[in-house]
């Protein structure tokens, strides 16, 4: 009786050329995915961290309207708008972006703060500015390959009555 198979060095060769392909498939498919996701987050981490909301009396309301002050440090990305978020008393929200105000400012260069005037024309005429209880802000920026991305939105900041 003759049996013959492949001899153990053929066997380990094709077993490390099998193992390399496979690594080779999974690192062509995982790295790009990583790297968006990276680059995204590296972003929105700038936008985030740059751009705060100024309490006090820069940041209050009325019946008619309501300020917001931003204000953004010195770190360098690309702003496209900002997604303002009321929180009303009752828990609802209305959203906004800065881009559509009635009133425009423009958004907040390096450095630099602006005051968002959010009125009735912005968010319908029936809602009650005054029951605003906090704002937040959702930073929409241009990642590095062209996309434009929304964040995550910042911590609430309370919204005091105007003096």
């Amino acid at each position: 009786m003759n049996k013959r198979g492949i001899s153990a060095i053929v066997a380990t060769v094709l077993i490390i050329l099998i193992t390399v392909a496979a690594v080779a498939i999974v690192w062509s498919v995982i790295i790009p995915l990583i790297n968006n996701s990276i680059k995204g987050s590296s972003v929105c981490f700038d936008a985030s961290t740059s751009l705060t909301i100024i309490g006090g009396s820069k940041t209050c309301k009325t019946k008619d309207n309501v300020s917001i002050t931003i204000s953004r440090s010195s770190r360098d990305f690309k702003l496209e708008d900002i997604q303002i978020q009321l929180i009303k008393s009752d828990g609802d929200s209305i959203s906004v972006n800065a881009k559509n105000l009635s009133i425009k400012k423009g958004l907040p260069g390096i450095n630099e703060q602006r005051v968002f005037i959010i009125n009735k024309t912005d968010v319908g005429k029936t809602t009650d500015l005054n029951s605003i209880q906090s704002v937040k802000f959702a930073p929409i920026v241009i990642t590095s390959d062209g996309e434009k991305k929304t964040c995550d939105a910042s911590a609430g900041k309370a919204v005091p009555s105007c003096q």
